[in-house]
This record gives structure tokens, sequence and C-alpha cells, in this order.
């Protein structure tokens, strides 16, 4: 594909499977190339969902969210650029003016040095040279490809090798992780030389030994096979609009671990590429050069780790000792009251929050949303006044900043303490709220539990039909997504 697709301030080269603006240069996936070039050449006016995923992914079985993060990708590359418009329920269209050169005049890369707003051609010596050097370093792939699947070939020192990602995230929503999600890290890393390709990392995970009982792999096997210098683990936590990605850099200077906090997939894994790429440019700083801040990461990563083992106890641990270096990190401050209260501790929990909104002017509203949501959870069981006074706080604060997910979650608590009080017709409206967020964020664990929530009201109000309705609809969400509900709707 030789394609060269000039916008207004950008130019795209297939060849080269890159985007050239004025002042800087971005590398392109594969399938990101294939989803632009698509909605660019297409003829309708807007290309419809499943056309796009049997057209571009059609070499692997995937489902909308794919096609959600490729999009999200592609704006971000070209912002603040408006280059795909979304027609909801329906497709997307490319939107931004473009003009195609004739694929048959040659087109070389622009040195990144002297990148302009005018991008001029180069010579043809140039064109000779880059051309003779792309196909050197496929041949090269190839050879490491072929050579690794007979003996032991070890390849450049520097290299770095990004495993599949370990995706605990519920839902068949996120099905696509562990090989999207490392296809998509790598792509966004500028070391692309130094990265290997998806293509190389594939065939060299299904040689690996399983003898391992922490690690996904054997990463010293992966040393002495390949002679990479960087092996990067990943697990992804959380839910949607609240995720985890754990990782661990695996160096021969030292290992390194830590977990980035995100509402989306996308910028979790632009934040660990940030990361990766301290540790591999040219001027990369060493593994250990800032004892507390490598300290304060190990910690969390470790929190996590053991909370998954529920080793509830250590864990706190784990985050309070991190808070001690930093206090005023407030994603581990509420990750650590959402763990003492639903590990029962609910009134040292209280006692933390209660402490930090009073204490903290400058708290955002980000997270007071979500502050006075936990607090609202701690008053839950006891003293539902309370506990109501909190959840208008947090839905106040969630509406300013547009936080759906906490949105959802405040209204069904609400609609709980409403039940609680008897207050049906109340608890009905707070639950149609709820629900009608988390399908704003397309959360299935949200909309199935919700809907669970309203067939069991409308029974209690003796409405059969809509609280059958309500469960068919759950037991089809609960099916399709593949949650850990069916024991709710088998009883």
């Amino acid at each position: 594909m030789q394609q060269v697709y000039y916008g207004q301030g950008f130019k795209i080269c297939c060849r080269q499977r890159t985007v050239y603006f004025a002042e800087h240069i971005v590398e392109v996936r594969p399938k990101t190339l294939a989803l632009i070039t698509h909605l660019i050449e297409s003829d309708t006016e807007i290309c419809p969902k499943a056309e796009l995923l049997e057209t571009i992914w059609d070499d692997v079985q995937c489902d909308e969210q794919v096609l959600f993060q490729t999009i999200s990708e592609i704006r971000r590359i070209f912002s603040p650029h408006k280059v795909v418009q979304t027609f909801p329920r329906k497709g997307y269209s490319w939107c931004a003016p473009v003009s195609k050169q004739d694929p048959s005049i040659e087109v070389t890369t622009v040195d990144p040095e002297v990148c302009t707003d005018k991008l001029k051609p180069s010579s043809h010596k140039v064109v000779f040279w880059a051309s003779s050097v792309s196909l050197v370093f496929i041949i090269a792939g190839l050879l490491a490809i072929f050579s690794f699947n007979r003996s032991a070939s070890v390849i450049d020192e520097g290299t770095v090798i990004i495993l599949p990602v370990n995706n605990n995230v519920i839902g068949r929503d996120h099905a696509w992780v562990p090989l999207g999600a490392m296809d998509q890290l790598i792509g966004n890393l500028n070391h692309r030389g130094k990265v290997m390709s998806t293509e190389y990392v594939l065939p060299l995970i299904t040689k690996l030994p399983a003898n391992s009982a922490e690690m996904s792999v054997d990463v010293d096997y992966i040393f002495k096979r390949t002679g990479a210098s960087l092996v990067v683990e990943t697990e992804l936590n959380g839910h949607v609009r609240d995720y985890q990605l754990a990782y661990r850099l695996y160096a021969k200077q030292g290992d390194s671990a830590g977990v980035v906090f995100s509402t989306t997939v996308d910028d979790a894994l632009l934040q660990l590429a940030e990361i990766i790429n301290q540790h591999i440019g040219d001027k990369a700083v060493n593994i250990k050069t800032d004892f507390q801040s490598e300290l304060k990461n190990e910690l969390v990563y470790q929190a996590i780790d053991l909370y998954k083992q529920s080793k509830f106890a250590s864990a706190i641990q784990m985050l309070e000792s991190t808070l001690s270096l930093e206090p005023e990190n407030h994603r581990v401050r509420l990750l650590l009251a959402q763990w003492l209260i639903q590990a029962g501790e609910t009134n040292v929990g209280r006692i933390q929050l209660l402490h930090t909104i009073d204490n903290t002017p400058d708290l955002s509203i980000a997270y007071l949303g979500r502050y006075y949501y936990w607090l609202a959870m701690c008053f839950a069981a006891d003293d539902g006044t309370d506990g109501l006074k909190a959840i208008v706080g947090s839905i106040e604060y969630s509406e300013q900043e547009n936080d759906f997910l906490y949105l959802g979650y405040a209204y069904q608590l609400k609609a709980q303490l409403y039940n609680d009080q008897g207050q049906l017709t109340l608890a009905e409206e707070s639950l149609l709220q709820a629900l009608s967020y988390h399908q704003m964020i397309y959360c299935p664990m949200g909309v199935s539990t919700v809907k669970l929530l309203l067939s069991e009201l409308y029974l209690q109000q003796g409405r059969e039909q809509l609280s059958s309705t309500y469960l068919d609809a759950a037991k089809l969400q609960i099916s399709l997504h593949e949650l850990p509900l069916a024991l709710a709707v088998d009883k």
C-alpha cells in the first residue's frame, strides 16, 4: 500500500505507516492504518460497525469494543483535528478533507529533526535507500522468527518484549484485551526498532515452558532465549471507567513494578507507554534512580496482588505504607477506603473518608463525588438518613464532573436506601436512573445488576409481568456478556 493522503495540517503515508504533522511524527499500528484508509476510501456516507469489523478484523474474532478503542486511538493521533464522525448506533465516517497522491509517485519519510509545515519529497537516492533499509528490516524480522523456531538464536541487545496483557476484567467486552491491548501498547511506544512486534511475540510465547506459579510466563527463559534487555508483563483489573493496569518491568539492572489508574484502557496503555519509554529512550533512566517513587509504585503493585489473594490485612497495610510516602494520592486513598469497607472495617473507612473531606480544602470535584459515595456506603447499614445525605452529595459532585460510573452507583445505592425505608416508588425511580447511567457507559455488569434489582422490586410490588420482562432482559445480558451473575437468575 503506497498511497499518501494530504490533509490540512497532516500527511498520511501508508507505506511507512506514519502520520506527519508540523511538529511531530506518529507511527500507526497496521489495524489502525487499515481502518483509516477504509474510512477515507469508503464510497458510503456511513461505514456500518459490522462492515468495519468484518473488513479490518477479518482474521480474528472480536466485538465492537475493539472498533471503539481504535476509533479513540485515531482521534488521539489527529487531535486537535476532527477526522472521524460518529453516527450513534450506526457507524463512522471520515470527515476531514484529504487529497490522494498518485500511487506511482514514490514518497519518502521526512526527517523528524526537520519536520515542518511544508512536507517536501526527498531525492530518488533517499527513496532507494529507505526502501532498501525497509526490505532489510523485513528480511531480518522474518529470519529472527524463523531462526527462533529452529534454534535458540539471540536478537540484538536493547530490544523490548511486551507480553500479552493478563485480563481480569469480567465480561466478553474485554475479551480483546490480551492480544489487542498488547498490540496497542507496542504501537504506542516510540522506539519501534527496539520493541518487538506482535508477530514476533506470539510464536515466542507458544514455545515457553509453563513452570512458573507466580508469573504468567517464565521471564528468565525469555531473557536467555532472546537476549532482550526489557520484558514487560501487565495485568488489567477493575471494570468499565475504573481500571487498574498493573505492570512489572523485568530488566537486567533490576525489576520495577507499579499500577496505572485510568477511566479507559486506551489512556492506561498510553500512560504505561510513557513509563516504558523512559527506560528505552536514548536518554533512558536507570530502573532504580528514584528510590521513593519506585518504592511507592512497588507497594501499590504488591497491595493489589495481595488483595486478589484475599490477604486483605496485608493489602491494606501496603496501601497505608504507600500513603505515608504520598499522602496526597487520592486514587490510592479511595482504594484504601473501599478495601476497608469491603473488609468490614466500616468505622475505620468512615473516619478516613470524613477526615479527608474535612481537611482537604482543595480536593477536586472528581474525587469528592467518589468520596461521598463510599461515605454513603459506610452509613448504609446503620443510618439511612445520613446515607441519603451522603448520596445527595455524591450525585451533586458527580454530575458536575460527568462521572457517569459513580452516578450509576449512587442512584443504585439510593434505591437500596429507599427500598429499606419502604419507599418503593422512589426506589424504582432511582433504579431507572441508575440503569440509564450504566447504559451510557456501556457497563454490562451495571446494566445486568440493575435489571435484576428492578425485577425483584416489581415482583415486590406485585407487577409480575414487568418483573418477568426485566428478568428475561437481565438473563439475556448475562448470557451475552458471560457475566458471573448466572446463579442470581437461576434461584
